[in-house]
């Protein structure tokens, strides 16, 4: 049933939920996708947490509920907003600290280390060096998907595998097999030859950049799970983003910059995200 739902279906959905009776005093928060709806409901217990399809629907459906609900909000990726120096476009959409849900997860000690001790082999007490080498290990690629939003560059990053160009065991990515992988997947790409477009993508490096910012989160995930089974622990993706998402806890959540945005909102309005 769920390939049937379409942005027009869940419109109406959502509409017919705020009218509802029941609805009266309850909080709405308009999420991303499928993932985040099971994060945020285990942090938002008292909210009503729903999926839009991904950001565009969400802006548009909050851009339109938001002018005659005010308890209806949306949490989004920041995606490249930060580096950007961009706001969130409306004052009821709250954007994620880091680049997305994931890395959200990610900058958490607690849940990288849960997820260390449960795939990885070795001492797991050094999280913040792990975390940094892995970063490190792919903020090209990350760097490749900024040079392409900042010039419209139309390369195609969909279902986009690490495999043919990063070394999980050395952590190590090959720049020029990475840029040769994503210009084969895009007919229509708008971008110099590959050697000067590595250039172009490396001039934007800044060691003031945080690489939670800036690297994306299924990216991150996937280069975790191939570390991970580079000792031959055979982990997937899914693996670990399921397991950091088990393992953040509300605590984490309360050290972030959007726990304090939804608090605010939560203090000025009569709708309840927690007890």
């Amino acid at each position: 049933m769920k390939n049937h739902i379409t942005p027009a279906s869940r419109r109406v959905e959502l509409k017919n939920l705020l009218i509802h009776p029941q609805s009266r005093g309850k909080a709405y928060v308009l999420v991303e996708g499928e993932s985040d709806v099971k994060l945020f409901r285990k942090l938002l217990p008292k909210a009503s947490v729903k999926s839009t399809g991904g950001n565009t629907f969400l802006e548009s459906f909050l851009a339109e509920l938001s002018k005659e609900y005010r308890n209806v909000i949306g949490i989004r990726d920041a995606d490249f907003k930060h580096l950007n120096g961009q706001a969130s476009p409306l004052p009821v959409l709250f954007l994620t600290d880091e680049h997305d849900m994931e890395m959200m997860l990610m900058a958490s000690d607690e849940a990288l280390g849960s997820v260390c001790h449960e795939y990885l082999e070795g001492d797991c007490s050094a999280i913040d060096g792990f975390r940094k080498s892995v970063l490190e290990s792919i903020q090209f690629l990350a760097y490749l998907r900024w040079f392409n939003e900042l010039n419209s560059a139309e390369l195609n990053f969909s279902e986009l595998g690490l495999g043919k160009f990063f070394d999980a065991a050395g952590r190590t990515m090959d720049e020029a097999k990475c840029v040769e992988e994503v210009l084969e997947r895009s007919p229509n790409k708008k971008v110099p030859p590959s050697e000067d477009l590595r250039e172009a993508v490396n001039a934007l490096r800044d060691s003031a950049h945080s690489l939670l910012v800036l690297c994306q989160g299924h990216d991150s995930c996937s280069a975790l799970a191939m570390v991970f089974s580079s000792q031959g622990k055979g982990v997937k993706r899914e693996d670990v983003e399921s397991h950091l998402r088990t393992a953040y806890t509300f605590q984490s959540f309360t050290k972030t910059r959007l726990y304090e945005d939804l608090k605010s909102w939560n203090v000025a309005s009569p709708s309840r995200l927690w007890a």
